[in-house]
């Protein structure tokens, strides 16, 4: 079975290259590309095909809503995991999303430890995004990895 294709829109170059190392790493998940806001994340829909999309929501040049919008009437059924640190339950920006197509949404964590970032991506976003993408739970394999404390030791998303 093809591994499940993931595009990751985000404007921080930190998080997408975090991500998809993360997801390459991942048994059963590939990343087929990143963009750094909406505008190139939909021509990236149509070169590469994915599975599911991994959105942030506050990006510059056209924002996760907007991208949203201009993704379903030519890709309806595309899933679309918003993570972002603007989402959150019953947050306006998340129903916003969820309304115009979001297929679930995962906040990003602010201040968890570099080691801890791995499992956290495992257990949350990893199954979201097999699930969303209807890809059955005994195919992914539990993976940990040293290389996940190093992979997140740069990263340390701080909220103002």
């Amino acid at each position: 079975m093809p591994d499940v294709r993931v595009l990751v829109v985000d404007d921080s170059v930190i998080v997408r290259r975090a991500l998809s190392d993360a997801i390459e790493r991942e048994q059963g998940l590939t990343v087929c590309g990143t963009a750094p806001n909406g505008a190139l994340g939909l021509e990236l829909v149509e070169r590469s095909s994915p599975d599911v999309v991994v959105l942030d929501l506050d990006m510059p040049v056209l924002d996760g809503l907007d991208f949203l919008t201009r993704l379903r009437p030519q890709h309806p059924r595309l899933p679309v995991l918003v993570f972002s640190g603007t989402a959150g339950h019953a947050n306006e920006a998340t129903l916003e999303a969820l309304w115009r197509g979001a297929s679930d949404y995962l906040l990003k964590p602010h201040a968890l430890a570099a080691e801890e970032m791995g499992a956290f991506l495992r257990a949350e976003m990893f199954p979201r995004l097999r699930a969303i993408a209807r890809v059955p739970v005994e195919r992914a394999a539990p993976a940990t990895s040293a290389a996940d404390a190093g992979l997140w030791a740069s990263i340390h998303v701080a909220t103002p």
